[in-house]
């Protein structure tokens, strides 16, 4: 098979325009031929400007104030920023000098016996909860709670408000799984019947749904805090006040009892069951899911 190709180039170059001629001839043992011709007229690319229009808006040519810096002037600036940093550094100190803090650990605190629990067979609180803690698949087991008893001193005088906060170690509550381990449906008071998968493995107890699910529910701190002045006389010392201490959007936006109700009644919670660690239903909490300290 033989081909015979023919091309035929013309350009010419004009100051305003260009054309270009092809032709080409095709031959394919002589059967068939062909010829196709093209001619392509284009105009000379203008090139496009960037500059802004003439306005002063886009030409930066609006009246301004542009100060020149030297040395001192700049001298002077950084001078009165450090006056005023070192002013406010200064009060700051001094309140923080003013706080005063007591630290009481009752990790090994010694159980006593009250209200007919007798806790006697361990030596402290913490090895009892630590006997709590072999459970397998999650299922609940019975517990009573662990009294004791801390005597402290507080070594001046305290002028009021005073602020009770708690402490604990190994607590990794920053963890991905540990964050995502919550319904955020249930937390509204919707659906406490098909648990979000987030809450595995603390979703469902033998087939029945946790109400609420998840780690984070699970390990709800529910020590509780009576303190007195004089243990003795019996004065006692108002402890603690629980409200005010969440944000206004978790109180009422994110956490809801079902159908708007100021706590979760027993209906609300047939066919579900409570996580493995509380010592107590959610509809015997005060406040049901909007329990500040819950939240």
């Amino acid at each position: 098979m033989a081909t015979e190709v023919e091309v035929q180039v013309v350009v010419q170059d004009e100051a305003d325009s260009a054309s270009a001629d092809y032709s080409l001839h095709q031959e394919d043992n002589g059967s068939q031929s062909g010829l196709f011709r093209r001619k392509k007229n284009k105009q000379k690319n203008e090139k496009k400007s960037k500059k802004p229009p003439e306005y002063k808006w886009f030409q930066q040519q609006i009246p301004a104030c542009r100060p020149v810096f030297t040395s001192c002037h700049a001298a002077i600036v950084f001078f009165i920023i450090s006056v005023i940093f070192l002013a406010l550094g200064i009060a700051f100190l001094v309140v923080a000098m003013r706080l005063r803090k007591v630290e009481v650990s009752y990790t090994n605190c010694e159980p006593v016996t009250e209200d007919g629990d007798n806790i006697t067979s361990f030596s402290t609180c913490s090895l009892y909860v630590d006997s709590l803690r072999d459970v397998s698949n999650f299922e609940r087991r019975d517990f009573n709670d662990c009294h004791c008893e801390v005597t402290f001193t507080v070594p001046e005088t305290l002028r009021p408000p005073w602020y009770v906060y708690y402490s604990l170690g190994n607590y990794f509550q920053n963890h991905r799984r540990y964050v995502a381990s919550l319904d955020l449906t249930q937390l509204q008071g919707e659906s406490f019947s098909r648990p979000s998968g987030e809450c595995d493995p603390i979703r469902f107890v033998n087939g029945t749904p946790i109400v609420p699910c998840g780690a984070i529910a699970n390990s709800w701190f529910n020590d509780s805090f009576d303190m007195f002045m004089n243990r003795d006389t019996g004065e006692n010392m108002p402890c603690c006040n629980r409200t005010n201490i969440a944000w206004d959007t978790d109180r009422s936006v994110r956490f809801q009892n079902p159908n708007g109700a100021p706590e979760v009644s027993p209906e609300d919670l047939v066919g579900t069951t409570m996580p493995p660690n509380w010592p107590y239903d959610l509809s015997d909490i005060p406040g049901g899911l909007e329990n500040e300290s819950f939240i």
